[in-house]
């Protein structure tokens, strides 16, 4: 680790450590989701391992989709001297709407995911049928009148 002081990080070990960029790790910085807690002799910045935790935090929200608003408003209430049963309560109200937003997102993909098997699985047969393909055989085809009339993948054939 490059950090000048005991237990401290550089960007760049920030950024190794969460497997984002220095560029991602300033961008944070520059939005306010993370401050530096020291600057080197040099005028880098300096991290923390408790900001290595945080970073890891924000960037799985970001993989899973929560907006960036919401992290910031999170962070910015934990941070805050405001009343604790307040903060509590709006933490809990944010995270309810982003679970439920999540929930939907991942009844979406499991919906898309078995539509995608499905065409994989047709797809397969197509590929082994020894049609020349006209459409009228594949119009007749027993595996794609199975996945078609709930797939979307009409469209594409």
């Amino acid at each position: 680790m490059d950090g000048e002081r005991k237990g401290l990080l550089t960007s760049g070990d920030l950024a190794r450590l969460t497997r984002n960029t220095v560029r991602t790790v300033r961008f944070y910085e520059e939005r306010g989701l993370l401050v530096p807690s020291a600057r080197s002799s040099g005028g880098h910045r300096l991290y923390t391992e408790d900001q290595v935790k945080l970073l890891e935090w924000i960037s799985a929200l970001r993989d899973a989709g929560i907006p960036l608003g919401t992290m910031s408003r999170i962070i910015e209430l934990r941070r805050s001297d405001e009343d604790r049963h307040r903060v509590a309560r709006e933490i809990r109200e944010l995270l309810g709407r982003e679970l439920a937003e999540l929930q939907r997102r991942v009844e979406v993909i499991q919906t898309v995911q078995d539509e995608l098997t499905a065409s994989a699985r047709l797809f397969a047969v197509c590929a082994a049928c020894k049609s020349d393909g006209y459409d009228d055989e594949c119009e007749s085809c027993e595996a794609r009148a199975k996945v078609l009339p709930k797939s979307g993948l009409g469209v594409l054939w």
